[in-house]
C-alpha cells in the first residue's frame, strides 16, 4: 500500500424537484419548499446548512427512478462511484474521492461507511439489498471519522428509511421487462392502535439470464462437472421489512425494525478472453514457459481469443451466488428537556455463498467457492442538544461499541483438479469509540465546528490451507490465538469555520482527518519468511498486521440557492 494525494473539484446543481422530507420523530427547523432535512451531523439540519460536501435526494426522487438499493444511485453525487464488484451482484464497490477498497473479502475492511437509520453496515459482503420504501439517501463526501468514525476514510452513505406513520395507507407497484422481468414493490401502514404503529414493506425482483449456457463440447469435463444451470446473470430477490415505532409518551419514541433481504441467483459470466504472452516463466500458457507442459498444453489457447461477449456459453463448474441478510435495529429516543437522548442497538447476519468458473470457458482451468458466515453486534449511545441565549452551542457527543466474527470456507481447484486446495479463513474484530462535536456560533454568521473522536480495536486471524488428499502437511495453518492480536488506537479530529452571508448563501473550510481500520490478509497463500519484514514469523503477510490508512483532508466549499430557492447549486474543492 503506497500513501496517495489527490485533489479535485466538484459542482452539483439540483432543481427544486427535491421537496422538503417528512418530519422526523425529533423537533425539526423549519423548512421551506426545496429544502431538505437531513441528519449528516447525527441531528436534523437544512442540507444547505450544514458544512460538509453531502448530498441528499428525497422520496420522489427515489421513486421516479426506481432506486431501492445503493448499486442504482449512479451519478446521483460528484466524485461518487458505486459498483459491484466483478463477478457478483450483492457486494458493492464504494469509491469516494479516489479511496475504494477492492478485494470484496470479509476480513477486509470498506473505505466509505454504509449506515441504514443510523446502523452500520459493516462489510462489502452482502451490502446490496433490497429497501422498497426509502425516505432518502444521505452522501458525504470527503473523511467522517469524527461523528461515524472507523472505515469513513473516504465518507459515509447514510439510508434513511421511512417510519410508520400510524395513517392506515401504502401503494403496491408491479413491474414487467425484457428477459421476462418482474418485480413486486409496496408498502402497508397500519393505524394507530394505542401507543403503536406498524409499517410493512417489501419486494420481489425476478429475471431471466442474459447468457444462455449450453452443452460442455468436453465429455471429460461433462463427466467431472455435470451443466448445473441453462443461464447466467439472472436475479432473483426477495426483502422485506417490518417497523413497529412505540411512543409510550410524550417525549420518549422507541422504533424497532427487522429487515430481511435474500438472493439466490446465477453469477455474472466470468469470461477470460486473453493470455499473458510476455514469456514470463510463471505463465504457464505461454507455449515457451517451463510450466507449459504441465499446464496450458491440456488447454487450447483459442478458448481464450474472444474478444466480444456472446449470447451462449459454456462452463464446467457449478456457479451461484446466494446472499441472506436480516437485521435487528432497536432505537430510543428520549428528550430531556433540550437534551436528546438517543440509543441505537443492532444485531447483523449474513451467509454468503457463491460458486464460480473463474476462467469461464467449457475446460477446467480455474473453479472457486466461498462459504460465508457472518454476524455483528453494535450499540451507540448519543446525547444531542444545544446552551445558550438562541441555541449558539451546539453539541453532539457519544459512545459506540462494535463486535463483529467472520468465517469463510474457501475450496480452490485449477488445472483439471491438479491443485485442489482445501483453505478456510476468518477473523473477530472488537472495537469502541468516543465522540463530541460542538459548534459555537460567535455571531449570527459566523459558526465554528470542533469534535474529536477516539478509536480503539483489535482484531485476530484464522487460515488454514492444504492440498487435498495430499500426506504433507498443511502449507499453513494458523489457529486463532496463533499470532497476537492487532491492536490500534486512533485520534480523528475535525475543524470547520463557516460564513453566512445570507440564508442562501454560505462558505465553509474544513480540515478532517480518516481512519480506516488495518488488519490481517487473511487471504494469503505465501508460506515463507519475507526478507522486508524483519522479526515476523512465517508467513509475513499473514502474522504481520497491515496499518491501518489515514487521510488528511482539507476542503473549502460554498452553498448557494437561487431564484426564490428553486435553484440549488453547491460547490466545493478538496485536496
Amino acid at each position: 500500500m503506497k500513501l496517495r494525494k489527490s485533489g479535485g473539484a466538484s459542482l452539483l446543481a439540483i432543481a427544486a424537484m427535491l421537496i422538503a422530507m417528512p418530519a422526523l420523530a425529533q423537533e425539526q427547523p423549519a423548512a421551506s419548499p426545496g429544502d431538505i432535512i437531513v441528519t449528516a451531523q447525527k441531528r436534523s439540519e437544512r442540507l444547505q446548512e450544514v458544512p460538509i460536501a453531502v448530498s441528499a435526494v428525497g422520496s420522489e426522487f427515489l421513486q421516479s427512478r426506481d432506486i431501492s438499493s445503493i448499486d442504482r444511485l449512479g451519478s446521483v453525487a460528484p466524485n461518487v462511484k458505486i459498483e459491484r464488484a466483478p463477478s457478483n451482484k450483492t457486494i458493492s464497490q464504494i469509491s469516494i474521492r479516489g479511496s475504494v477498497t477492492i478485494n470484496p473479502a470479509i476480513t477486509w475492511e470498506p473505505a466509505v461507511g454504509l449506515y441504514m437509520d443510523g446502523v452500520y453496515i459493516a462489510k462489502a459482503q452482502g451490502s446490496i439489498f433490497d429497501v422498497a420504501d426509502l425516505e432518502r439517501i444521505e452522501v458525504l463526501r470527503g473523511p467522517q471519522g469524527t461523528l461515524y468514525g472507523r472505515n469513513t476514510l473516504a465518507g459515509a452513505v447514510n439510508l434513511i428509511t421511512k417510519k410508520p406513520s400510524g395513517v392506515l395507507g401504502g401503494f403496491l407497484e408491479g413491474s414487467y421487462g425484457n428477459f421476462d422481468y418482474k418485480k413486486v414493490k409496496g408498502s402497508l401502514d397500519l393505524p394507530q392502535f394505542g401507543v403503536f404503529s406498524v409499517k410493512l414493506s417489501g419486494q420481489i425482483q425476478q429475471r431471466d439470464g442474459f447468457i444462455d449456457v449450453v452443452d460442455n463440447p468436453y465429455p471429460a469435463a461433462v463427466l467431472a462437472n455435470p451443466r448445473s444451470t441453462d443461464e447466467t446473470n439472472d436475479l432473483d430477490s426477495h426483502s422485506f421489512m417490518a417497523q413497529v415505532r412505540a411512543e409510550p409518551t410524550d417525549n420518549l419514541t422507541l422504533d424497532y425494525t427487522f429487515d430481511y433481504s435474500k438472493y439466490d441467483q446465477k453469477t455474472d459470466y466470468a469470461q477470460l478472453y486473453s493470455v499473458n504472452r510476455n514469456g514470463d516463466p510463471r505463465d504457464i500458457f505461454d507455449p515457451a514457459s517451463p510450466g507449459y507442459p504441465f499446464g496450458g498444453a491440456f488447454f487450447p489457447l483459442n478458448l481464450y481469443e474472444r474478444k466480444e461477449l456472446k449470447s451462449e456459453e459454456s462452463q464446467d463448474a457449478h456457479i451461484f451466488e446466494r446472499s441472506k441478510a436480516t437485521g435487528h435495529a432497536l432505537t430510543a429516543t428520549w428528550d430531556v428537556g433540550d437534551v436528546t437522548l438517543k440509543s441505537i442497538t443492532s444485531y447483523r447476519n449474513l451467509r454468503w455463498d457463491d460458486s464460480l468458473d473463474l476462467d469461464g470457458s467449457p475446460l477446467d482451468v480455474a473453479r472457486t467457492q466461498r462459504f460465508t458466515k457472518y454476524h455483528a453486534v453494535t450499540q451507540e449511545l448519543q446525547a444531542t442538544g444545544a446552551l445558550f441565549e438562541n441555541d449558539r452551542l451546539k453539541y453532539v457527543a457519544g459512545v459506540f461499541y462494535f463486535r463483529d466474527k467472520a468465517e469463510t470456507d474457501n475450496p480452490q481447484a485449477f488445472f483439471a483438479g491438479a491443485s485442489t486446495f482445501i483453505a478456510s479463513y476468518g477473523s473477530h474484530t472488537e472495537a469502541y469509540a468516543a465522540y463530541a462535536q460542538v459548534d459555537y456560533d460567535f455571531t449570527d454568521q459566523l459558526t465554528l465546528t470542533g469534535g474529536l473522536r477516539y478509536n480503539h480495536e483489535k482484531k485476530d486471524i484464522r487460515r488454514f490451507l492444504a492440498l487435498a488428499g495430499s500426506p504433507l502437511p498443511p502449507i499453513l495453518n494458523v489457529p486463532y490465538g496463533g499470532v497476537p492480536d492487532d491492536k490500534v488506537e486512533n485520534v480523528s479530529p475535525q475543524v470547520t469555520v463557516k460564513y453566512e452571508f445570507n440564508p442562501d448563501l454560505n462558505v465553509y473550510a474544513r480540515y478532517a482527518k480518516g481512519f480506516k481500520s488495518g488488519g490481517f490478509n487473511g487471504e494469503t497463500n505465501i508460506s515463507g519468511t519475507d526478507p522486508g519484514s524483519p522479526g515476523c514469523a512465517a508467513p509475513a503477510e499473514l502474522t504481520c498486521p497491515y496499518k491501518p490508512e489515514k487521510v488528511d483532508s482539507y476542503e473549502l466549499g460554498f452553498k448557494s440557492q437561487w431564484f426564490d430557492r428553486r435553484v440549488t447549486l453547491n460547490s466545493a474543492v478538496f485536496w
